[in-house]
């Protein structure tokens, strides 16, 4: 396996670049965008090719600094990337002519501090998250660099697996007449994404068009009723609640303690059908916001507390694979000789895969 190269950082591509410009050479980026200086030998036989490596290097290097620029919103979580791009004005003239101008100059002063900032900031999120992690369900955790907390419980142990086949034998129960479908399937079709994997040929579906998501949904069952009928009782929003029961029994919440999203109900769920022969594949994964860590009074404390939440640009948006506060996830291998019967259960002797997260971003007070 190759080592994965070490990327070059901003600094070091501009002060190339700088140097490229000061001996009137031209410079080249690779695909992992590192800027080189070009050889002279090519600017002077071969023009025109040193001016079309040079328009490349400038949209690798203007692809460089927006991605650092995401990177260090992200992690103050304070600002967002149009007001630090403000602050290197001449990036626009720089994209436009390939001038450094005065860009150098502009990004060394936005990147004076901003790491020992960066520092404090996720200093001060890790004591913001001291003040409740005794309140929390007793989950598994990491903190980054960043200082976000993620919980994260998977289920693979024995008695989880269990757990599972039990969860999804209850859904089984839920009687679905011959040729019909879970009535909470149609409800819950249109505001969900699905995704159909039939032999490496893909199709996705946003919100809405359940008619174009139904007829994939026969497609990938050969028009079998009583399949699709079985796979109804699960497709649907009732399917990641699977990991809930083993989840509170691994992770169970007595402090009271809530976690909260400012808007009810924001949810996104996304579903997955993979299909090779006889293999099928059902998955779903639900991304939810969490905006406030709320610990209400009671009649024995009664002061309350009320932490905020993953705020800023990175949090924005609908909720998703890079933006959540909670996500769950669920997947198992269909029998789908039993299902062509009208029973739901996983294929004997698969495994069945749970995960829950949570994570949390705690916000700080911009001292800069």
């Amino acid at each position: 396996m190759k080592p994965i190269p070490e990327r070059q950082d901003v600094d070091t591509a501009l002060t190339v670049w700088a140097r490229a410009e000061r001996n009137q050479q031209g410079v080249v980026s690779d695909d992992n965008g590192t800027i080189e200086l070009l050889y002279s030998s090519v600017r002077q036989q071969a023009p025109e090719v040193s001016a079309a490596l040079t328009r490349h290097a400038v949209q690798q290097m203007v692809g460089k600094i927006h991605s650092e620029v995401q990177r260090l919103a992200a992690a103050s979580g304070n600002e967002n990337t149009e007001s630090l791009l403000a602050k290197i004005p001449s990036l626009g003239r720089f994209a436009a002519s390939g001038k450094l101008g005065n860009l150098r100059a502009e990004w060394q002063q936005l990147m004076h501090g901003r790491e020992a900032m960066l520092q404090r900031i996720a200093s001060e999120r890790k004591q913001i998250f001291d003040e409740f992690r005794h309140l929390m369900p007793s989950m598994p955790l990491g903190i980054d660099a960043s200082g976000t907390v993620t919980y994260r419980t998977s289920f693979d142990s024995i008695a989880s697996q269990q757990q599972l086949r039990e969860q999804l034998a209850e859904i089984d129960a839920y009687p679905v007449k011959s040729g019909e479908l879970s009535s909470q399937f149609q409800k819950d079709l249109p505001r969900s994404f699905l995704k159909v994997d039939t032999e490496g040929i893909s199709q996705r579906f946003g919100l809405r068009h359940e008619e174009q998501k139904l007829a994939a949904l026969r497609k990938v069952f050969d028009n079998d009723e009583a399949v699709l009928g079985s796979v109804s009782k699960v497709l649907n929003q009732i399917m990641p609640t699977i990991v809930l029961v083993p989840h509170h029994n691994l992770s169970p919440n007595t402090s009271g303690i809530v976690l909260q999203a400012d808007k009810k109900n924001e949810e996104s769920s996304f579903f997955q059908i993979r299909r090779r022969g006889e293999i099928v594949e059902l998955s779903v994964d639900t991304y939810g916001k969490i905006d406030t860590v709320d610990l209400p009074g009671n009649l024995e404390n009664l002061s309350s507390r009320l932490w905020r939440m993953n705020q800023g640009e990175r949090w924005s948006g609908d909720p998703g694979p890079e933006n959540y506060g909670r996500h769950t996830h669920f997947s198992f291998t269909l029998d789908i000789a039993a299902a062509r019967n009208g029973e739901l259960r996983a294929l004997e002797g698969t495994q069945l895969h749970g995960l829950h997260e949570i994570r949390l971003c705690p916000v700080v007070r911009d001292k800069t």
